[in-house]
């Protein structure tokens, strides 16, 4: 490869992971979306067990916040329908081994001696958090390395193997980067995803209260 096409995949790299961890942008994401998520109106639980029915009216309150004020273009689901999308979101954020996420919500929350309500939204609330920002990413990947050329994008992933590195088996760094350029997306979301971790334990979020 030509030292302009190194340099060149150098500074896309350096952009596209700059953009990415933009903190700007990320704190104007999170401050919208916790901003509905503390305005939601959540019903007080009775004394005792939490029911079946307790844990769907909380999520249909969570869902109905976030989606008409957390989000870049707002939308309107309320009731059944923001029940259904409280349900998706279980399933791609919450599910266990070998339980479907709704299920396992409400087995946790309703048990006795189970886990607060307040767990279950919060999981449902990152797990939009993270469509979120994976949708930054793919934008950001559409712009800064699918337009680049294929030896630019070779370059670009052999470099982002060294950002990965500290995380990603040794087996995995040892292919060949040009066998990994059609798995790039899902390398640079891995990383972002590892990143923002680390982030979010150093700064955890406040408790939910009913309202």
């Amino acid at each position: 490869m030509s030292s302009a096409s190194e340099a060149r995949a150098a500074a896309c790299l350096r952009r596209l992971l700059t953009e990415i961890g933009d903190p700007r942008a990320a704190a104007e994401a999170d401050a919208r979306l916790d901003t509905a998520l503390a305005n939601a109106v959540l019903p007080e639980a009775p004394p005792g067990r939490v029911t079946k029915a307790d844990l769907d009216r909380a999520l249909v309150a969570v869902v109905e916040a976030i989606y008409a004020h957390g989000l870049p273009c707002p939308q309107k689901l309320v009731g059944s329908d923001a029940l259904a999308e409280a349900m998706a979101l279980l399933e791609e954020g919450y599910a266990g081994e070998h339980d479907r996420g709704y299920e396992l919500a409400l087995f946790e929350a309703t048990a006795e001696d189970g886990v607060a309500i307040e767990f279950v939204l919060r999981s449902l609330a990152e797990t939009v958090r993270r469509r979120l920002r994976v949708a930054r990413v793919r934008w950001l990947f559409a712009r800064l390395f699918l337009a680049q050329e294929w030896p630019v994008r070779v370059e670009m992933v052999d470099l982002l193997k060294t950002e990965i590195a500290p995380y990603v088996r040794p087996d995995l760094l040892a292919r060949d980067s040009r066998e990994l350029v059609g798995h790039a997306l899902d390398l640079l979301i891995m990383h972002c995803e590892t990143t923002r971790t680390a982030q979010d334990i150093a700064n955890p979020r406040p408790t939910l209260r009913p309202r």
